[in-house]
């Protein structure tokens, strides 16, 4: 900075990230505590002009504060002990909002799986029954369940690729802006896309067995006559 004294550089050392969020390393410089001068009040001087200690303790960390707060007195009684707690809850602290983003992204997803199973649910119900005269003829002519269910479960397969194909393309067209919020993982990491994708086919499978069961368990001549 202007106007600073000039400095001994006694030491480097590594490399360090000040929070867990960052992400990009930024130069930092250690200032003995006594030497640092008015120059540096600026914003966030009341945490780099305190004094922090770090202790390993046997058992409940926080049981030791009585002790620590009496042995600072001892000290130096002007200087109050303060923001006692253990690098647990520190580093929780440091994650708490990026938490509750995440836990709303999951309850949001959830909810989104959930709606997303009740439309293909509805789709291949609708689907089914307007091809049940279809299936009666078809069972009426010697087809068997299995045959029937393997046709509709063909069918769900084409909708579901088709669907899939343009819901990725989407994705990999819209994530890029969540770039931003993520940490530690790709806009397109690729076994997020897997895993959605494989739990999308599996409740694709899973919600037109109802409706398939139920037309093949219906007589053929009644499904004939079936408008």
């Amino acid at each position: 900075m202007p106007d600073e004294p000039l400095r001994e550089i006694v030491g480097v050392v590594s490399d360090i990230r000040m929070s867990r969020q960052q992400r990009q390393i930024t130069p930092a410089i250690y200032v003995p505590h006594l030497q640092q001068t008015p120059r540096w009040m600026v914003a966030g001087y009341g945490v780099r002009a305190g004094m922090y200690f770090v202790l390993r303790t046997a058992g409940d960390p926080m049981a030791r504060a009585p002790s620590v707060r009496k042995a600072v007195a001892e000290v130096d009684h002007n200087k109050p002990v303060t923001d006692l707690r253990t690098v647990e809850a520190y580093l929780d602290q440091q994650v708490q909002y990026v938490r509750l983003y995440v836990l709303l992204l999951g309850i949001f997803g959830a909810i989104a799986v959930g709606l997303a199973s009740l439309g293909i649910y509805g789709v291949m119900a609708y689907s089914v029954t307007e091809r049940t005269r279809e299936i009666g003829i078809r069972m009426a002519l010697g087809a068997s369940a299995w045959n029937v269910f393997r046709l509709v479960v063909v069918h769900v397969l084409i909708l579901f690729t088709i669907g899939l194909a343009l819901g990725l393309l989407g994705s990999f067209a819209l994530t890029r802006y969540l770039q931003s919020a993520l940490y530690e993982v790709t806009a397109t990491d690729p076994s997020t896309f897997i895993a959605v994708s494989v739990i999308l086919a599996m409740v694709s499978l899973a919600t037109c067995m109802i409706p398939t069961r139920r037309a093949v368990s219906v007589n053929p001549t009644e499904a004939l006559r079936y408008e």
